[in-house]
């Protein structure tokens, strides 16, 4: 699955998969379906203003692009993508992966320093983070000290409370019969 993908608004459809026992038309629709999942994916990556880590670039990474979440699947035969039956999904596929191609293609000279900038911005949330999370390390340090302080404390009082109930206890058996 892509990075940064947004999530499918086609329909999903139950699965189509066409089994070995298949007629050529139910493998046919089964493998469209699957191929225009695909497509709508890549269509999908296109809009989205997110910035995509991955996309399947090459028609051997289209082929072999699977997802089962979304319901497409890794094709036996990548010349699929090849065949006339198909030429429709094809062109838009060709048409997403040109788009994504250029996205992604040569940033512009002020990019490098916007994202210095933005790293940079990264780099003091990130710090003033660790500044935090040690004063809260700190902090539940210092309580666990007084909490084992105070279990150190309540533990020594049991233990005299109990050495009193074994006098009393011990003071009146002897005595009991009377």
């Amino acid at each position: 699955m892509p990075a940064g993908a947004p999530a499918t608004a086609m329909p999903k459809a139950a699965p189509a998969r066409a089994s070995s026992n298949s007629s050529p038309g139910e493998k046919r629709r089964s493998v469209r379906e699957s191929f225009a999942r695909k497509v709508h994916e890549l269509e999908l990556l296109v809009a989205s203003p997110a910035a995509t880590d991955w996309y399947p670039e090459t028609l051997t990474e289209f082929a072999a692009w699977h997802d089962p979440e979304r319901d497409f699947s890794r094709w036996t035969k990548p010349n699929i993508v090849t065949s006339p039956d198909y030429a429709d999904l094809r062109r838009r596929r060709d048409a997403a992966v040109e788009a994504l191609g250029r996205s992604r293609a040569k940033p512009a000279a002020t990019d490098g320093a916007a994202r210095e900038r933005a790293l940079e911005k990264q780099v003091r949330v990130l710090a003033s983070q660790i500044v935090r999370e040690r004063a809260a390390t700190r902090t539940a340090e210092r309580q666990l000290r007084e909490a084992r302080a105070d279990h150190a404390t309540l533990e020594t009082r049991y233990k005299e409370l109990l050495s009193e109930r074994r006098k009393v206890v011990s003071i009146v058996r002897p005595g009991a019969k009377g």
